[in-house]
């Protein structure tokens, strides 16, 4: 087996990987932090019209325990939201069970125009929709 040189790692390998730790990791991650009201503004104005908050199924499923199914991949969701089709690509199982399930009926969700800090702030909203169940608590605590 070969071994890697110096200059490919040190150029090319240690910075990608800091960058993609960097980006992930440090800051959270999608799932950590966010801003929930801007995650809210958001929210409504690109997913509101195919997603419900809890788990019912609007033309696409549900977003109760969001942060559950797709532990751990972080890279992958935001791929899915902004480019569905590529996402799928990659071969992922959740991912196939979900076209499976939902582009027969519904067809491909539209890829969104929405950065990574956008979908760290949806997830802060959903977060906070999932972890308040008295709408009047959770209007306050948004508002504020």
């Amino acid at each position: 087996m070969k071994r890697l040189s110096r200059s490919f790692i040190s150029k090319i390998l240690v910075p990608f990987s800091a960058a993609m730790f960097l980006s992930f990791n440090a800051f959270g991650g999608v799932f950590e932090g966010g801003d929930a009201a801007k995650g809210e503004s958001v929210f409504k104005a690109n997913c509101a019209s195919c997603h419900k908050t809890s788990e019912e199924v609007l033309a696409a499923p549900g977003l109760k325990d969001v942060d559950v199914r797709w532990k751990g991949k972080d890279a992958l969701i935001v791929k899915w939201i902004q480019n569905p089709q590529a996402a799928a690509a990659t071969g992922d199982a959740y991912i196939k069970g979900l076209v499976d399930k939902y582009v027969p009926t519904f067809g491909w969700m539209a890829g969104q125009a929405v950065s990574e800090a956008d979908i760290k702030d949806i997830m802060a909203y959903m977060r906070l929709v999932l972890n308040h169940e008295d709408n009047v608590s959770l209007r306050r605590i948004i508002n504020t």
